[in-house]
């Protein structure tokens, strides 16, 4: 940004935190408002349809500017995030009747990938974000949802598998390290792509994150590329965060023969999720999706989108089914009871996040509340019956 040369200590302080984040839109926070200047308000304006103009009108260099209100900003994020663009908000953090220069410092990172927004976020749907690790032209892919906690990593046999996967879960974000940049095949396939720097030791960042001795317990003590997939995305999420993403306390190890491989043009076909004409409301989905929590709404969106191979698990998938479809006074009273309950998996991660408000804590007593009558319903069943509805209710 050309500010000519005599630069104000505010000047200063904004050139050096876009030096930081060059490409990511930067709210700086002046008062009541977000201001945006140079390249950054040009871009915002356009797409916020909101009037650019300019500071220091009358000098040789003006500034190109736009602000929007700090009260009504989450409304314009959202709409930037929705066109592919990056947002970091840097706010006020020193006392203002102190003098000199207030300090500022970003204290969150936004993207299409990360975001907690109920504007962008749907209900049934995950929000996933994927980070790739390639040596040798073997890949491995890490894939977590922030809003929910869902974290797993996978290794994959070539780029075309890693289009077909990231294309399927359709992946708001990918995360590349930097030698990943460089090839075409990337930059041109997927979506709102971030650059992140590995850690040095990926082990140690994962085993720090979910406090453990070794990574046996999840199957990643002699998976090296996993590991540095899982700890790229890990990166990426606490940097943007500004903070540990604690309610990420687990990651699953996919295993490619568990699941009957679907790729986007079978799902396409069959009409999964969307219909001929693109709309949700003639889908497979639209007609199973009876459950009564959004997290159930989800789970069953991605058993469908990973149909099981092993005839074991499906068929104790089936003994579940057939338990409950044995007690029906059992399965009307946990409908009853999973009605007031709410997205307990999105309340704490934004509560972990410190993106939780008052309303958000409320929502998360009530549904706790209703852990009890859920245990009492229950009580009812012994033995192996239990077991096999606590199970199945635990998949899905």
């Amino acid at each position: 940004m050309d500010i000519g040369k005599n630069i104000t200590p505010m000047q200063r302080q904004y050139l050096d935190m876009k030096k930081e984040y060059p490409d990511v839109l930067l709210f700086f926070r002046l008062g009541d408002f977000y201001e945006m200047f140079g390249d950054d308000a040009k871009k915002a304006s356009q797409i916020l349809e909101i009037t650019l103009t300019a500071r220091h009108k009358d000098s040789e260099n003006p500034i190109p500017m736009c602000g929007v209100p700090h009260h009504s900003a989450e409304n314009y994020i959202a709409k930037l995030l929705k066109a592919g663009e990056k947002v970091a908000i840097a706010e006020q953090v020193s006392d203002q009747s102190l003098p000199g220069i207030l300090e500022r410092k970003v204290v969150r990172v936004i993207t299409p990938g990360t975001t907690f927004s109920e504007q962008i976020l749907e209900a049934r749907e995950h929000q996933f974000i994927a980070a790739v690790c390639e040596e040798n032209f073997n890949f491995a892919l890490s894939i977590a949802d922030l809003s929910t906690g869902d974290f797993f990593v996978r290794e994959i046999s070539g780029f075309e598998e890693v289009r077909r996967e990231i294309m399927k879960l359709e992946a708001r974000e990918i995360i590349l390290p930097p030698e990943l940049f460089s090839e075409e095949d990337f930059m041109r396939n997927f979506p709102v792509i971030s650059r992140q720097i590995p850690q040095k030791n990926p082990k140690e960042h994962l085993e720090r994150h979910f406090q453990t001795r070794n990574l046996k317990g999840f199957g990643l003590e002699d998976k090296e590329l996993c590991r540095g997939a899982a700890s790229l995305l890990l990166t990426f999420l606490e940097e943007t965060q500004k903070s540990s993403v604690p309610h990420l306390k687990n990651i699953r190890l996919i295993h490619s023969g568990d699941f009957l491989p679907l790729d986007p043009e079978t799902i396409k076909h069959l009409e999964l999720f969307y219909d001929a004409e693109g709309k949700k409301e003639g889908s497979l989905v639209s007609l199973l999706d009876e459950t009564e929590t959004a997290m159930g709404g989800r789970k069953l969106r991605q058993t469908m989108l990973s149909p099981l191979k092993d005839r074991t698990h499906i068929e104790e998938r089936l003994d579940a089914v057939e338990e409950l479809s044995k007690h029906p006074e059992i399965l009307e009273d946990l409908e009853k009871s999973l009605k007031n309950v709410a997205d307990l998996e999105r309340l704490i991660a934004k509560i972990s996040c410190g993106r939780g408000n008052p309303r958000d804590l409320l929502a998360l007593k009530n549904s706790l509340q209703k852990l009890p009558d859920l245990k009492r319903i229950l009580a009812g069943v012994h033995g192996k019956k239990l077991q096999k509805i606590l199970s199945f209710l635990e998949e899905n």
